[in-house]
């Protein structure tokens, strides 16, 4: 299967993994097992629990749907915590004038820095890399890098 779009997983395989099959028939000896903890995309879901799932490999496989943990939706997720990390922008340009200002050593900046940049959710933390214009996300078992959106400028800002 050839991926024209970015892998986006909707669901994670539960502790213990799952069987996999390339064809949905529990008669047959399981074909593979899901890891525990991978993440997949749900492509199809039956009634009878069935689910075809995509790796981020691109391999897809039939596994027992009912037993797939759900995601929060991604984009949501990226979203809400993109909305905090953009309230902190502001405290870091109060660093930054403290630092040009000398109230601030810059052991201290950088402390108070990573402080403001790193964002904790339930079970992911999120790392803002203001250099690199990135945020990175850590679910404790992958990482994934996010581009940071393109910031039109602020008006107030603009010399006259």
């Amino acid at each position: 299967m050839v991926m024209t779009e970015p892998f986006v997983p909707t669901h994670r395989v539960p502790a213990g993994g799952l069987w996999a099959w390339n064809e949905p028939d529990p008669t047959r000896s399981a074909d593979a097992t899901l890891d525990a903890g991978l993440e997949v995309r749900v492509l199809e879901q039956r009634a009878d629990g069935w689910a075809r799932v995509l790796c981020s490999n691109g391999w897809s496989a039939w596994t027992d749907g009912r037993r797939l943990v759900a995601l929060d939706a991604p984009a949501e997720a990226a979203d809400e915590v993109l909305a905090v990390l953009e309230g902190t922008l502001g405290e870091y340009g109060r660093l930054l004038d403290d630092l040009a200002a000398r109230r601030l050593d810059a052991d201290t900046f950088r402390r108070k820095a990573f402080e403001i940049g790193l964002v904790v959710r339930d079970d992911t933390a999120w790392l803002v890399d203001l250099q690199g214009q990135r945020v990175h996300r850590y679910d404790g078992l992958s990482l994934q890098t996010l581009e940071l959106p393109a910031r039109a400028p602020d008006e107030s800002s603009v010399e006259d």
